[in-house]
């Protein structure tokens, strides 16, 4: 599946502020070059305040994937089986290395596949986090290292 960018657009609330939204969540990220200078001297406690300031945007989040089945009945003469089988849909995916399905009633689909978009952007915001959070324990070591060589500090 191929995703599209993000669509920028004028933020109501500061005119001159372009932002950019997931196309699968409502939720404004804010592009400036004041944020990325900040993301150069971000330490580990700020990415983990930033992750779950972000997290929290998600609720409700699954994993998986729906599908739509059509199979017959058991029935006779069935007018509905005649006309291509009932229809049902079906949450599936991996807990724990095995395999589960689970039925979903037709009104209830479109709330299950929007969770799974959630989800989906969720793994992004981990993958960012990750990146993050490596890049300021490498900043926080590497200070670490410049303070100990420093001349003339008492221990």
């Amino acid at each position: 599946m191929r995703r599209e960018p993000p669509v920028p657009f004028r933020s109501s609330k500061t005119p001159s502020t372009t932002e950019t939204c997931s196309p699968l969540l409502p939720i404004p990220m804010h592009v400036s070059m004041i944020t990325d200078m900040k993301r150069n001297n971000e330490t580990t406690d700020d990415v983990k305040a930033w992750f779950l300031r972000r997290a929290g945007k998600f609720w409700p989040v699954a994993d998986g994937s729906i599908s739509f089945r059509k199979c017959p009945c058991a029935r006779r003469e069935c007018s509905i089986c005649d006309s291509g089988g009932h229809g049902s849909h079906l949450l599936q995916g991996k807990l724990k290395g095995k395999r589960f399905t689970v039925y979903v009633p037709g009104e209830l689909a479109p709330k299950v596949e929007k969770a799974i978009e959630r989800g989906r952007a969720m793994q992004e915001l981990v993958m960012e986090a990750g990146e993050r959070y490596t890049r300021a324990l490498k900043r926080e070591r590497q200070l670490k290292r410049k303070l100990a060589k420093t001349p003339g500090r008492d221990r």
